[in-house]
């Protein structure tokens, strides 16, 4: 090993993995010739207007090697409405009958009805529902909104992808089974990154990274903050309060729930993370990376020259036509020089420094959230203000109340609007029309408010009123 054994060191390691881990552009193309072989079967089953769509890891550009790829063939016209089992029923049916696909498994229980098969040409496992945003439930899928919150965070798509190694090898990366799964770990990630604003909100440096990485593990281990930083412990790491495993928990609004996680093997990873990376002596000389106490590199080589060689097969060739239309998802980006596009925010005058809470709040998430990308004459604000602060000071609830509704003021006329004291800082709007609710959302959605990050979602008319209705 090459690498210093300091905090700098392993932000240089994390930043080699993720340049191995990621697909190259041979792979991102033949990634690409795999989603164009469903697309030509959901064509040919339901008409020119089906299309697929990926989601997940694919679409927001965060895959290592061997990610799966997971798409929606949409439907359009006199299949719009199409149900889904009886979408994955046919489809099923058809994909057992191509070449290109083997280990095939329609599910049509569970919350998303699904396929899953391997794509022969690149050894891919590939999930696919089928219908509309309206019509396939579990539309968290396509709404998470993990992925707006990381646009303020540079580091986010960095230290997610050596996260998801580490679970990945140790059994604890898929939700169904008992992991973590890539939502919870993000969202604990994004967590971590509140607590540490303004630096988590800079474009990260070696320094950063490593610190940020060690310090994850540290704070989920339940460690406490050291009263003076050793070498593994910048000053801008420290927090608070040790945190405490929970059944649930709320992350800049947004409720996060590990029912039907194996936590105590979790909880066992991430201690043994956290010891792996503190018993690494700073500037010592060792033929052992820092990283590699984390996750088995040689597990990851043979399987990693295997993806290439494979992704270069003739099956996976692209026509110029369709090489020249390659979509932004699998086009390479240089990660190790990634700044977020997000406008980096700056903390009101006497506001909150870590950016937010970070963990707490009362039991009940609020709406579900699975409209939030479609408009809609109302919107729900969440994380506008400590419930706790709240339950203690009456006026905080009146004086947010009264700020959103002349924020919201702005972009059209408020009919109502209402506030659920008991939730994770929630506020609720409705405008006269759907345009001035657009506004509101593309302008309030991933701002600060005294400290906070906020975020803004679409509702639906009718849960609005039912919300407002259990509030009164």
């Amino acid at each position: 090993g090459a690498y210093p054994a300091c905090t700098s060191g392993l932000g240089t390691e994390i930043l080699d993995f993720i340049a191995y881990c990621s697909p190259d552009a041979d792979e991102l193309k033949a990634r690409y010739a795999a989603v164009l072989r469903l697309d030509r079967l959901g064509k040919r089953l339901w008409g020119e207007g089906a299309e697929v769509e990926c989601f997940g890891s694919t679409k927001h550009k965060m895959p290592l090697y061997y990610s799966g790829i997971d798409m929606r063939i949409k439907t359009t016209g006199k299949y719009e409405h199409l149900p889904e089992c009886q979408g994955i029923t046919r489809l099923g049916t058809e994909i057992m009958e191509q070449a290109w696909a083997t280990d095939v498994d329609p599910r049509v229980t569970g919350r998303v009805p699904m396929i899953s098969y391997v794509d022969r040409a690149t050894g891919l496992k590939c999930k696919v529902c089928v219908g509309n945003r309206q019509t396939v439930r579990g539309t968290s899928f396509f709404n998470t909104p993990m992925i707006p919150l990381s646009a303020r965070f540079p580091m986010f798509k960095l230290l997610m992808l050596p996260l998801k190694c580490v679970f990945t090898q140790r059994g604890l990366e898929k939700s169904f089974g008992g992991g973590l799964g890539t939502f919870r770990v993000g969202m604990l990630l994004l967590n971590y990154f509140a607590m540490h604003v303004p630096v988590s909100t800079q474009p990260p440096t070696p320094e950063t990274l490593g610190a940020a990485l060690i310090g994850f593990f540290r704070y989920y281990a339940g460690e406490s903050p050291d009263a003076t930083c050793d070498a593994h412990c910048a000053p801008w790491q420290r927090w608070s309060a040790n945190y405490e495993a929970a059944s649930e928990f709320y992350v800049l609004g947004v409720q996060v729930d590990f029912g039907g996680c194996a936590m105590g093997e979790v909880q066992m990873v991430l201690k043994a993370c956290a010891n792996a990376l503190q018993a690494a002596r700073p500037n010592a000389s060792t033929r052992t990376t820092i990283l590699s106490r984390l996750i088995d590199d040689t597990i990851i080589a043979d399987a990693r020259e295997g993806a290439r060689r494979q992704s270069r097969a003739r099956e996976n060739a692209l026509s110029a036509e369709a090489a020249a239309a390659l979509p932004a998802s699998f086009v390479p980006e240089r990660r190790t020089t990634f700044v977020s596009d997000a406008p980096l925010p700056t903390l009101p005058a006497g506001g909150d420094a870590t950016g937010g809470d970070a963990i707490g709040g009362p039991k009940g998430g609020g709406p579900s959230g699975a409209g939030a990308d479609v408009p809609s004459t109302c919107v729900n604000l969440k994380n506008m203000f400590d419930p706790a602060h709240a339950s203690r000071d009456a006026s905080v609830v009146s004086e947010v109340h009264e700020d959103v509704r002349l924020e919201c003021g702005n972009h059209g006329v408020v009919t109502h609007s209402a506030v659920d004291k008991n939730s994770q800082g929630f506020v609720y709007v409705k405008f006269d029309t759907v345009q001035a609710a657009t506004e509101a959302r593309r302008t309030l959605n991933a701002r600060w408010f005294a400290g906070r990050l906020v975020t803004c979602d679409f509702i639906a008319e009718d849960e609005y009123d039912a919300v407002v209705k259990s509030l009164s």
